[in-house]
């Protein structure tokens, strides 16, 4: 797999997980099912994409930013930065670093195995945000 490929399936995902994210009313955002309300499931959401190009692809992250669960419009802000950092981590990566095993607190990976688990993770929390939903409907 190249690097253009993965990049291209994350581009891919998270277009469709932020058209997801601006059909979210914000009154919505309090909802929840179990201990995460929809607001905390997207800021946790851009919270892991900072961690994981800060721990496997190299891009240093100082402070992740605090931002308001229930303020819809900060929280796009909030995704759109972190995927913005996101893609920065991979574009800086050569071909040849996509594959190289990255040791971390969360076990070893390769930047290509991150990114299949970021698009994971924002599938499962896309999911739970559509479940809360049909909860309060």
């Amino acid at each position: 797999m190249t690097k253009d490929v993965v990049q291209a399936m994350w581009a891919n995902v998270r277009k469709r997980f932020m058209d997801k994210v601006q059909g979210i009313e914000e009154a919505e955002l309090p909802y929840k099912l179990e201990a995460m309300s929809i607001g905390q499931l997207l800021y946790h959401t851009g919270q892991v994409e900072y961690l994981f190009a800060d721990w496997y692809l190299g891009q240093q992250v100082t402070e992740i930013p605090k931002v308001d669960h229930a303020n819809k419009e900060a929280l796009i802000a909030f995704l759109q930065q972190s995927d913005a950092f996101l893609q920065q981590a991979m574009e800086a990566l050569s071909e040849e670093q996509w594959h190289e095993v990255v040791p971390s607190k969360m076990g070893d990976c390769t930047p290509i195995e991150v990114i299949g688990r970021l698009i994971y993770h924002a599938g499962m929390h896309a999911g739970q945000i559509s479940d809360i939903q049909k909860h309060y409907a």
